[in-house]
């Protein structure tokens, strides 16, 4: 029979995806807790962005060169900014 791992909380998955944790300070929880600890990381929302000609450009020249899609490209450099702004906030506090 199979065995199946237990699924990580979403400051487990955090905590797991800072490259360098000897760099990151630990930084106390709200009370109330983060607002995408209810979320399901399984369900995909969507979310349009904006851009001009010369950037979406720019956007396909990368693609052509890279292997995988545009979407993975994208996606992977938005969860990084999203993750160092997030431990900017939470530095400051």
């Amino acid at each position: 029979m199979a065995e199946f791992s237990k699924r990580p909380t979403p400051q487990e998955f955090i905590q797991g995806a800072v490259a360098n944790e000897d760099s990151v300070e630990e930084v106390a929880q709200p009370e109330e807790g983060y607002p995408w600890e209810s979320c399901n990381p399984q369900i995909q929302k969507y979310f349009n962005l904006r851009i001009n000609e010369v950037t979406l450009a720019k956007l396909r020249f990368i693609n052509e060169h890279r292997p995988g899609s545009m979407q993975q490209w994208v996606r992977g450099v938005v969860e990084e900014a999203i993750e160092n702004g997030i431990r900017e906030i939470l530095q400051e506090r």
